[in-house]
């Protein structure tokens, strides 16, 4: 399948994957700062894109990139992305098929660790070491 990119600036990559019966949300962070104006820009993307699978009724399954985070995020994201999905959690539950957290470093999984202690996922997750550990569980599921 062809990787379609749905929107890209210097903080984060989004591109889809399209199957017949779901897609894939890649989710790239290509850096651990981000100011305010990148914040909100990408959790409008990110609202955007879970509010229109919600209208077409379509699954996916997150590929959540984070192999080039290396600090903590700003305080403002992580509110922001649990805000989020804690108003869409609805749309979690009905659409969001399993998230893939690329990245297992004990770095990554602390971090988690602490965002979850703000928000509880709705749909199972993984930590997978690259995205092509997480395709080969993904497609062995669906089999």
């Amino acid at each position: 399948m062809t990787l379609i990119e749905y929107h890209k600036n210097d903080l984060i990559s989004y591109e889809i994957e399209k199957f017949p019966m779901f897609e894939i949300l890649y989710l790239r962070l290509l850096k651990s700062n981000c100011n305010k104006e990148e914040s909100k820009l990408n959790i409008d993307v990110l609202e955007t894109y879970m509010k229109n699978r919600a209208e077409n009724k379509k699954c996916f399954y997150f590929f959540y990139d984070v192999e080039k985070v290396s600090s903590m995020f700003p305080m403002s994201y992580v509110y922001k992305a649990v805000k989020l999905f804690k108003t869409h959690r609805e749309i979690l539950q009905k659409c969001l098929i399993k998230t893939f957290v690329v990245n297992s470093s004990s770095f990554i999984i602390g971090l988690s660790k602490i965002i979850f202690t703000f928000y509880t996922p709705v749909r199972p997750y993984e930590f997978v070491k690259n995205t092509e550990e997480a395709k080969e569980k993904l497609f062995k599921l669906n089999n």
